[in-house]
């Protein structure tokens, strides 16, 4: 094989995988780059949303945490967390309500949900679909009052122990 044909392989090699790279380094997957206006606010992570961020508040739990011990169950907004642990995009519904789609490998969003249980459909691309219960547990903010500081060690340090003396050579 002659040098020009190796050389321009070498070229049309790297022009591929450069692209694709690049993306990666944007926070894109391959050679797709991420959109920028779906990836903060109310909806975090998403490809592509099909509904106004508005209308997340329509969504409510299949049903309410599980008790712990004579408490009532937790109640307060939290977060929803969709991850998608396939290699392929995902639609993910709740409730019959289409949210988004969500990339391969990759962990998406909702914030301020009322707590409970959710039931999250996720459906690939080639019709593929998993229900998975999700739990949103309220965000706990502990006031500054109500932490408790670890003691301090006060006093001398301890003594450092004194390495042991060699052995005495034996006598002849």
């Amino acid at each position: 094989m002659s040098r020009v044909p190796l050389a321009l392989l070498a070229v049309l090699t790297l022009g591929l995988a450069a692209p694709a790279a690049h993306a990666e380094e944007r926070g894109g997957f391959g050679p797709y780059a991420p959109n920028p206006t779906l990836t903060k606010g109310r909806l975090e992570g998403f490809r592509e949303v099909y509904i106004a961020a508005e209308a997340v508040d329509g969504v409510s739990p299949a049903r309410a945490l599980p008790a712990e011990g004579d408490a009532p169950p937790p109640a307060g907004p939290g977060d929803l967390k969709l991850v998608n642990s396939t290699n392929a995009f995902t639609d993910v519904e709740i409730a019959g309500v289409k949210l988004g789609r969500v990339g391969p490998l990759t962990t998406a969003v909702i914030h301020d949900l009322p707590a409970g249980v959710y039931d999250v459909r996720f459906t690939a691309p080639n019709g593929l679909s998993v229900v998975r219960s999700v739990e949103v547990r309220p965000l706990v903010i502990k006031r500054h009052a109500e932490i408790t500081p670890e003691p301090l060690l006060t006093g001398p340090p301890p003594p450092i122990p004194t390495p042991p003396s060699p052995p005495e050579p034996p006598t002849p």
